[in-house]
């Protein structure tokens, strides 16, 4: 038997909920759509814990709603200029926070579930 999981089994069972903090009003999960952060590790059907209350820092992946549609990037602070929420999948492309779109920051993604296997 692996060590780790041997001193898993010794400790208390693990709440999800208590983990990641799910029973805070400002959390919650959300199912990503696509894979512009694949090379980060976010795929296709993952389940993201977003928190509403926290403002970005830079390398946060958030979520924001550009007009009708939600999406998740990789916020990039840039100096003296606006931010870039980064895609992390050649085939889409970055996107650069304007004055005149319409880009509202819905959370900030804290934890990321993706099945393994099965």
């Amino acid at each position: 038997m692996d060590f780790q999981v041997l001193l898993l089994n010794m400790l208390p069972p693990l709440s999800l909920d208590e983990m990641v903090g799910l029973r805070e009003p400002s959390r919650w999960l959300v199912r990503a759509e696509g894979d512009s952060l694949k090379n980060i590790g976010i795929f296709d059907r993952d389940v993201m814990v977003v928190c509403k209350a926290l403002e970005p820092i830079d390398g946060d992946v958030v979520v924001v709603c550009i007009g009708p549609d939600f999406v998740a990037k990789q916020y990039c602070e840039r100096l003296g200029r606006s931010p870039l929420l980064l895609a992390h999948n050649p085939d889409f492309p970055n996107i650069e926070v304007g004055d005149w779109e319409e880009i509202e920051l819905w959370g900030v993604v804290l934890y990321n579930l993706h099945k393994v296997s099965r």
